[in-house]
């Protein structure tokens, strides 16, 4: 049945497999941005995307800056709560420019 070829599709895939798929699609999503910024000098480009893509300002602000010294950025990573703490937690520190605590359904 269904379960057997899904199994079967999963067989293949591994971490790295994960990975590099991430690290194209990262450089990708930056190749665009950075592409739109050389055609339109002056603009301000948005990206949206998972936290995964901006984490530690890896992902697409890193091969975003690559490609284009100097260009300032923020990030932005949201994080799950029922309300803003007073201090941000310490396993979030770092995780880039702002962090922005979203309430979620449940909390």
């Amino acid at each position: 049945g269904g379960h057997d070829r899904k199994s079967a599709a999963l067989a293949g895939v591994t971490w790295e497999h994960y990975l590099e798929a991430m690290m194209i699609w990262n450089e990708v999503m930056a190749a665009n941005a950075a592409s739109h910024l050389a055609g339109h000098p002056g603009d301000a480009v948005l990206v949206v995307a998972g936290n995964g893509h901006v984490m530690y300002g890896a992902g697409i602000p890193f091969g975003l800056a690559r490609r284009v010294p100097g260009l300032a950025q923020a990030t932005v990573y949201t994080e799950g709560a029922g309300s803003c703490p007073e201090n941000l937690p310490g396993s979030l520190s770092g995780m880039a420019d702002f962090v922005w605590m979203v309430p979620h359904s449940g909390e």
